[in-house]
């Protein structure tokens, strides 16, 4: 296969790639600005949009290192530093996915603590009684 095609085959891909994580992370926009959820709730989802932004950028720069590395006459030493620079932003963009999975799992664990020193963050100080018939409250 020529060069040339395995380049395009690669830019297309890059391509692809960042526009998938910008639009999944613009996606929640378009109903954010129309939930009636608490303040702090939708600073968190604002967050994980954030986060997908991040990863988008890092999607970027690695792309653009990439590019670097396909020029010819690199010594042995700038090819190590490219392709430490490479793993490093590919390790970021999944370590900001995994952040943004697992921050609404840890939010629970996070309001626990923080009850704990006297900081409440949703503002629910509803009573037992208000609770679901049938549910116990938690």
């Amino acid at each position: 296969m020529p060069l040339s095609d395995i380049r395009i085959a690669a830019v297309t891909g890059a391509v692809v790639s960042v526009l998938t994580d910008v639009l999944l992370s613009l996606a929640p926009v378009s109903f954010l600005w129309d939930l009636r959820w608490p303040l702090c709730e939708r600073v968190v989802l604002g967050g994980l949009m954030a986060m997908g932004i991040l990863a988008s950028l890092s999607s970027i720069v690695k792309n653009l290192i990439i590019a670097d590395f396909a020029k010819l006459g690199l010594s042995p030493l700038d090819m190590l530093d490219i392709n430490i620079a490479i793993s490093t932003w590919t390790a970021f963009k999944i370590l900001l996915g995994i952040v943004a999975a697992c921050t609404p799992f840890c939010c629970p664990v996070l309001e626990r603590c923080l009850s704990v020193v006297g900081v409440t963050i949703n503002n629910t100080n509803k009573p037992a009684t208000d609770a679901t018939p049938g549910y116990a409250p938690y």
